[in-house]
C-alpha cells in the first residue's frame, strides 16, 4: 500500500515539475486544452489501477452531498449578488458556444480527475496527517501557473497582494477539499469546485471584487463550509438517545446563532476596512497632525458627497500625488460647483504648497482610534 501511495505522489510531483518547466513554457496554447486533460486522465487511470482493491464505506454519503449542495448554492447566490453592488467584469474566456463547450471539457474534466486522485490518495492512505498536508500542498501548487505568478512579482506590494488574495485562499480551499474527500468522496469536493466555474464560463462575467474583498470572502466561505459540514457529521454521530439529542439541539442552535453573528460581523468588518461603507478607516503614516493624531493611529473618516458641508477647521482626507493626506482646512473658495481648498498640517510650519479641488476630496475626519494602525504602518514600510 505504501509503495502504491508513493508512486502516485511521485507521479503528481512529476506532473507538477513537467508542466511548469517544460509544457507551459514551450507549449502554452496546447497545455490547457490538450496536454493537461490527457495527463490528468492518465493520472486518474493509474490511480485507479494502483488503488482499486481499496473500498471505503461512507456513512450518510448522500446527506453530506446535500449539505454541500446547499452551501455552494448559498455561496453562489451571494457571490453573484455582490456584483450588483461592486459591478461585474467580463471573463477572460470567450463566450462563443464552441469556446464554452471547449472550456467546460478542459476545466471540468481536469477538476473531476484531480478530485478523484485526491480522494483515492487520502482514503487509500488511511487518513495520515502528513499525507493529508502533502496532498493539499501539491494540489495548491498544481493550480498555480508559476510563469504567470512570477511575472506578477514586480514589487513587495504585488507579492503581498498575491499571497493575501490567491495563495492563502487557495490553501484554505484545498484543505477543505481534502477534508471533504476524506469524510465523503470526490463528489463532495467536485460540488464545491464546479458550479462557480461553470457560471463564469457560461455567463462570461463575474463580480468585480478587489483583491482584498475576494481573499476575505474565500477564507470566510471556506471556514464556514468546514464548520457546517463538520457540525452536521458530529450531529449525526451524536444521535444516540432522545435526551442527549435534545441537549445537543439546544447547544447546536446556540452555536448556529453565534456563528451567524460572527459571519455577519466579519463581512461587515471586511466591507468597513475595504472602504465600501460610509465610514472608512485609514492608518496614519506621519506626525504632521500631532497632537490631534499621530503616526500609528487609525483615523475613521466620513465620505463626502456634499462639498457645502465642508468648513474651515475640518480635517480633510484627500489625495495628492497618489498619496492620501489628512490635513486641516484653513481656507475654502467656492464658485458654483467648483471648490478650492487650502490645507495645513497642525504640526507643520507652513501650509501645503498645493490647492485641493473637488476631485481630490475623499472624506472628512470623524473619529480617531489610537495606536492600532501600527501593524499597517509597519507592513506598508516593509512593502515600499
Amino acid at each position: 500500500m505504501k509503495r502504491n501511495i508513493f508512486i502516485i505522489c511521485l507521479l503528481l510531483v512529476g506532473y507538477l515539475v513537467g508542466m511548469n518547466l517544460i509544457v507551459i513554457p514551450l507549449y502554452p496554447d496546447q497545455s490547457i486544452y490538450i496536454v493537461k486533460p490527457i495527463l490528468w486522465f492518465l493520472m486518474a487511470y493509474f490511480t485507479f489501477i494502483l488503488t482499486k482493491d481499496k473500498y471505503v464505506k461512507i456513512k450518510n454519503k448522500n446527506k453530506v452531498l446535500q449539505v454541500c449542495i446547499i452551501i455552494v448554492l448559498f455561496y453562489t447566490i451571494i457571490y453573484y449578488l455582490s456584483g450588483l453592488y461592486f459591478g461585474f467584469i467580463k471573463s477572460a474566456y470567450s463566450s462563443s458556444f464552441f469556446s464554452i463547450i471547449k472550456n467546460i471539457y478542459a476545466f471540468v474534466l481536469i477538476i473531476i480527475a484531480e478530485e478523484y486522485v485526491r480522494y483515492r490518495l487520502l482514503t487509500y492512505g488511511k487518513k495520515k496527517t502528513i499525507l493529508f498536508i502533502f496532498v493539499s500542498i501539491v494540489f495548491v501548487l498544481v493550480e498555480l501557473n508559476f510563469t504567470t505568478v512570477f511575472a506578477k512579482f514586480t514589487s513587495n506590494a504585488k507579492i503581498f497582494e498575491f499571497v493575501a488574495s490567491q495563495l492563502i485562499p487557495l490553501i484554505c480551499l484545498n484543505l477543505l477539499y481534502s477534508y471533504l474527500v476524506m469524510v465523503n468522496n470526490y463528489k463532495a469536493s467536485i460540488i464545491f469546485r464546479i458550479p462557480t466555474l461553470l457560471l463564469t464560463l457560461v455567463l462570461g462575467i463575474y463580480p468585480d471584487l478587489n483583491w482584498y474583498i475576494y481573499g476575505c470572502l474565500q477564507i470566510i466561505y471556506t471556514a464556514l463550509s468546514y464548520y457546517v459540514v463538520r457540525r452536521y457529521l458530529k450531529t449525526e454521530a451524536d444521535k444516540e438517545d432522545e435526551d442527549r439529542k435534545n441537549i445537543n439541539k439546544v447547544k447546536r442552535n446556540a452555536e448556529y446563532v453565534s456563528w451567524g453573528v460572527f459571519v455577519i460581523l466579519m463581512i461587515a468588518l471586511v466591507l468597513f476596512i475595504s472602504g465600501n461603507l460610509k465610514y472608512v478607516p485609514i492608518a496614519i503614516m506621519s506626525d504632521s497632525m500631532k497632537p490631534v493624531f499621530q503616526r500609528g493611529d487609525v483615523l475613521i473618516y466620513k465620505k463626502v458627497s456634499d462639498f457645502d458641508t465642508l468648513k474651515v477647521g475640518d480635517i480633510l482626507v484627500f489625495q495628492h500625488d497618489d498619496k492620501v493626506v489628512t490635513h486641516r482646512i484653513i481656507r475654502i473658495k467656492k464658485e458654483k460647483d467648483f471648490i478650492q481648498i487650502n490645507t495645513k498640517g497642525d504640526n507643520l510650519d507652513n501650509e501645503d504648497a498645493f490647492i485641493t479641488t473637488g476631485k481630490d476630496i475623499i472624506g472628512v475626519k470623524n473619529s480617531i482610534i489610537p495606536f492600532i494602525g501600527y501593524p499597517s504602518v509597519t507592513l506598508y514600510e516593509l512593502l515600499k
